[in-house]
């Protein structure tokens, strides 16, 4: 279980439309939220804002040999140091979502875009 900001259907679209052709063939595609804490609202900074949509913006652009994300700038708290949105990983070297926060070296994207969602709690 976790708390996230989870993508509305146009925001995940325009992640895939976007990032699609730059994420290496076989990855698994993920695209659907930015985390906020592990665990329900409860066990992290989001008890008040399930329910709640918010917007972000996606400024950066990560990728390494287990994971590719995007950073993203958004009025809410994250227990993760870069707020980001984990695009796909490769599953054939071990890659999980969770390795996305550990990429070091993130680029600027010349056209910054938003993204909007809902806190939600996921099971």
């Amino acid at each position: 279980m976790y708390t996230a900001l989870v993508l509305d259907r146009e925001s995940q679209a325009r992640l895939k439309d976007t990032f699609s052709h730059v994420v290496p063939f076989g990855w698994k595609w993920a695209g659907r939220h930015m985390t906020i804490n592990l665990g329900g609202p409860n066990q992290g900074p989001a008890r008040d804002l399930v329910g709640c949509k918010y917007d972000a913006i996606v400024r950066t652009f990560a990728i390494d040999g287990r994971a590719c994300a995007v950073g993203v700038e958004a009025p809410l708290p994250s227990v993760n140091t870069i707020k980001h949105v984990t695009l796909a990983f490769n599953e054939l070297v071990g890659g999980r979502p969770k390795h996305s926060k550990e990429i070091a070296a993130w680029s600027h994207l010349s056209e910054p875009f938003v993204i909007s969602g809902v806190v939600e709690v996921v099971a």
